[in-house]
C-alpha cells in the first residue's frame, strides 16, 4: 500500500480494514510442506509393494504345489498359503484406507486454502473498491474495479472442503481427477482476474489522489 495511505490508518476505519485483511495474507495463503508432494504417488508405490507381496506368495505356492507327494503333506503346506494370501488382502486393505486417508486430508488442506484465499481476497476487492469510490465517486477505473468485485464473487465461490474430501475416500480416482482439473481451471481464473484488477487498480489510486504505488512483479509474488 502507499506510504499515505498508512499514514492515514488512526483517521481512516477503511483503511484499517483494507491493512487488517492485507495482514491475513499469512493465515489463508499458507504453504502446503514438500512432503505432500508424494500424495500423489502413494497409490502406485502402494500397488507396487501390494503386487510384490502377492507375487512372492504365489510362486511359493507354485514352488510347493510341484515339491508336493502326499495328501497330508498338501493340506499342511497350503493352510499357511492360504493364510499369508488373507494376511497380503488384509495388508492390502489397511494400506488403502491408509493412502485414502492422507489424499482426502491432503484434498481437505488444498480446498480450504483456496476458499480462505478466495474469501479474503473478496473482501480486499469490496473494501478497496468502497473506498475508493469515496474519492473518486467518477472514476471509470473505480466502476471497473466494482465489476472485478462482483466477478469474484460469482465466480470463486466456497467449494465444500469437507465434502471433497469425503468424496475422495470412496471414489478416489474420479475426485482426483475432477479436484486437479477445477484447481487448475481456477487457479487460472485467478491470476487473469488479479491481473485485470491491478491494471485497473492503478490508475484509481492515482485518480484518488495517492502516489504511484510500487507493486512487485508478479513472479516473485506469492499467490
Amino acid at each position: 500500500m502507499p506510504g499515505d495511505i498508512k499514514v492515514a490508518t488512526a483517521q481512516e476505519p477503511t483503511l484499517q480494514r483494507i491493512e487488517a485483511l492485507v495482514g491475513r495474507r499469512t493465515e489463508s495463503d499458507r504453504r502446503m510442506g514438500y512432503a505432500w508432494m508424494i500424495v500423489p504417488l502413494l497409490p502406485l508405490a502402494a500397488a507396487v509393494a501390494i503386487g510384490a507381496i502377492l507375487a512372492g506368495i504365489l510362486a511359493s505356492i507354485v514352488t510347493k504345489i510341484g515339491n508336493l507327494s502326499q495328501p497330508t503333506t498338501a493340506q499342511s503346506a497350503i493352510e499357511p498359503i492360504a493364510g499369508g494370501i488373507l494376511a497380503a488382502y488384509g495388508l492390502a486393505a489397511l494400506v488403502f484406507l491408509g493412502v485414502s486417508f492422507l489424499g482426502a486430508l491432503s484434498f481437505y488442506y488444498l480446498m480450504h486454502r483456496r476458499n480462505q484465499h478466495f474469501i479474503r481476497q473478496q473482501l480486499l476487492f469490496s473494501t478497496l473498491h468502497r473506498y475508493l469510490l469515496s474519492k473518486a465517486p467518477t472514476s471509470q477505473n473505480v466502476v471497473q474495479l466494482g465489476f472485478l468485485s462482483e466477478d469474484s464473487a460469482y465466480e470463486e465461490r466456497a467449494r465444500p472442503a469437507g465434502l471433497w474430501a469425503l468424496l475422495f475416500v470412496f471414489l478416489t480416482p474420479i475426485v482426483s481427477l475432477i479436484a486437479s482439473y477445477s484447481l487448475t481451471q481456477d487457479l487460472r481464473r485467478h491470476q487473469e482476474l488479479q491481473s485485470n484488477y491491478q491494471a485497473a487498480l492503478i490508475p484509481s489510486l492515482l485518480e484518488a489522489g495517492f502516489q504511484q504505488p510500487n507493486f512487485p512483479p508478479r513472479s516473485s509474488r506469492t499467490r
